[in-house]
């Protein structure tokens, strides 16, 4: 198993309350930002009502990225416009695409709440969460349907007129590490639509947890999507080559589908490999202590 596999496959084995010794690469329990930030972020219990002030700082890995925050409150549902300067293109950072929002929680679970669309480093995301209490971080991921945020977290949130009370999140549940996940090249010509270099992500990361064997019939979708997306990239027909961005999408959802059910798949098979191994040793023991007392 890569590091890649053992790091995805991990986190679905913690979240299934299994736990796997020595597995590289994934971490849990880790601190919110990375090794060389703070470890901890405030994080806010919104009352109803009233729009509360936000700022973004840049982590060490992109200091100089800023921005502000809108955050309202209302009928079980925060409505949040986050706005996004000073970002580099996300390629520079490592195998990342694009940049996703985070609500992250007093337990360290984190939501995907979207990704911001830049334009000379700059973005704004509209877009709300069922949640009163919560901190936001931004990351770079390799694509849009990604639900564990990475290693790369490149903004934190901080208050500057909050309706509410301000307590402190430490620690993420599960975080991903991207770092053997080969980089994609980007056109800077976009020769090659963003769309499509996620959906090479994606394939990458389902092959990496061995999708292929563990949900066949989800990967043989997401892959038959990819290859469309592929074949109309190179398309001399104008029509085709307009489909390549609604193919990749679909092909990122299909791949993350398969990648999830071959995560479950394969937890569930090293499940019953490890109740055969003991009900094996139950079982040897039991013939040992029969022929001691023959």
């Amino acid at each position: 198993m890569n590091k890649l596999s053992a790091v995805i496959l991990l986190g679905t084995l913690l979240g299934a309350g299994a736990s796997v010794a020595g597995a590289q690469g994934f971490e849990r329990g880790v601190a919110v930002v990375s090794e060389d930030v703070g470890s901890q972020i405030p994080v806010f219990s919104y009352r109803a009502g009233p729009e509360s002030q936000l700022l973004f700082r840049g982590t060490a890995m992109v200091p100089a990225a800023e921005g502000d925050v809108e955050v309202e409150f209302q009928e079980g549902r925060a409505r949040v416009q986050a706005d996004v300067r000073k970002l580099p293109e996300p390629g520079s950072l490592g195998p990342y695409s694009l940049y996703v929002l985070w609500a992250v929680t007093m337990e360290g679970r984190a939501t995907n709440l979207g990704f911001f669309e830049l334009s000379g480093g700059r973005g704004r995301l509209n877009t709300s969460v069922p949640l009163a209490q919560f901190a936001l971080i931004v990351t770079g991921e390799p694509h849009f349907a990604v639900t564990v945020p990475s290693k790369a977290v490149v903004l934190r949130n901080f208050g500057k007129d909050v309706k509410g009370r301000q307590d402190t999140v430490r620690t993420l549940v599960e975080r991903a590490d991207y770092a053997s996940l080969p980089r994609q090249t980007v056109d800077p010509r976009k020769r090659v639509p963003l769309e499509l270099v996620q959906a090479r992500y994606a394939m990458a990361i389902a092959n990496a947890v061995g999708a292929s064997t563990f949900a066949p019939g989800a990967f043989a979708k997401a892959d038959a999507l990819s290859k469309q997306a592929e074949s109309a990239q190179v398309s001399k027909k104008s029509a085709e080559r307009r489909t390549v961005a609604l193919l990749s999408r679909d092909a990122v959802q299909a791949a993350e589908d398969a990648r999830r059910e071959a995560m479950l798949a394969r937890a569930a098979a090293d499940q019953q490999a490890r109740e055969e191994q003991q009900r094996k040793a139950m079982e040897d023991e039991a013939s040992k202590r029969a022929a001691a007392g023959a």
